[in-house]
């Protein structure tokens, strides 16, 4: 299963119907903040092959999610991934120094979301991407 972190609902709902017109098996859990994808973890580290992480988030950002996945022994082992808005060298640089398996910026085309789904997949599955 993939932990989605990503408090924008249209962001989200993009990702989870082409998840869904993928037919793959892969199923995708959505929480809105750092804090509730840091709960989830804490509950049920082992529930999530993948997380994939929005920088930007309101209150907590990305960078603490990506920070405990790194650091914490309870989630060593646990991939990791980056889907942002951001292009920037630094944020896909500090991003990588946390052992991401890969960073996503957020497509601008609808169409684009298909391709983006089966590299998560790909992740998924074990496959290092991005």
């Amino acid at each position: 299963m993939i932990l989605l972190v990503e408090d924008n609902p249209g962001d989200a709902l993009l990702l989870e119907t082409a998840l869904e017109a993928a037919a793959t098996d892969v199923t995708m859990h959505l929480v809105s903040s750092a804090e509730s994808a840091l709960a989830m973890l804490r509950v049920a580290p082992r529930a999530y092959r993948l997380v994939v992480v929005d920088l930007r988030l309101a209150a907590v950002d990305g960078w603490a999610v990506l920070a405990a996945i790194a650091n914490e022994p309870w989630l060593q082992g646990l991939r990791s991934a980056v889907l942002t808005s951001s292009s920037r060298d630094d944020d896909r640089a500090r991003a990588r120094s946390f052992g991401i398996a890969g960073y996503f910026v957020k497509p601008t085309s609808v169409d684009a979301y298909p391709a983006l789904v089966d590299a998560l997949v790909n992740l998924h599955r074990g496959a290092v991407d991005g």
